[in-house]
């Protein structure tokens, strides 16, 4: 394990789990707005308690849901009635010989060391039969920002901009921003993707 991942897997992680309790319906609007109608399966990498899962399976009841997770108190909060399968590791090393139809990320990404996000992007792309969501802080330039009190732990950037240079076949089908006084959630942008 890396430094990240270690991190992420100890107390530090527990305790941003137990942080962020409680967000379903602010998630649940937000996925609405852009979630693809009939959308089959999709794996969130670094999936954390479930609570954007847990909104999706909301909106879309059918739909088959698989979540990456590094620390074992947010493991343990997962719930198998609303994810079918639940991995424990890094997204980093997580490794399926099958893929969904889309692959998610929401608040991670700006969580690994700039030198490991071209494998982060592998991963989402690998294991997509169609879409990748990336919902995460933006930047145009790259920069590192002070976690609370912790240096070295959250970066941002252009995200979605990086993950297309890397697969240019790639096609960005929506971009938007969603700002923390309406949505009661954290500003971020997302990226909706289509191989």
């Amino acid at each position: 394990m890396n430094e990240q991942e270690e991190f992420w897997a100890g107390d530090f992680g527990s305790e941003y789990t137990q942080r962020n309790v409680g967000r379903i319906f602010a998630n649940m609007a937000y996925f609405r707005s852009f979630l693809p109608d009939h959308l089959d399966s999709l794996i969130e990498f670094g999936a954390g308690g479930g609570e954007n899962l847990q909104a999706i399976k909301s909106i879309r009841p059918n739909i088959k849901l698989a979540a990456v997770e590094i620390n074992r108190t947010a493991v343990a909060k997962l719930k198998f009635d609303m994810v079918s399968e639940v991995f424990k590791e890094s997204m980093l090393t997580f490794s399926a010989d099958r893929e969904w139809e889309a692959t998610m990320t929401k608040g991670v990404l700006i969580h690994i060391a700039p030198e490991n996000l071209r494998q982060a992007y592998t991963r989402l792309f690998d294991h997509s039969s169609r879409y990748i969501i990336i919902a995460e802080y933006f930047s145009k330039q790259p920069r590192e920002v002070d976690y609370r009190g912790h240096a070295g732990k959250l970066w941002t950037r252009d995200f979605g901009g990086e993950f297309l240079d890397q697969h240019p076949d790639c096609k960005l089908r929506k971009c938007f921003f969603s700002y923390d006084r309406l949505t009661g959630q954290d500003s971020i942008t997302t990226w909706v993707i289509e191989k």
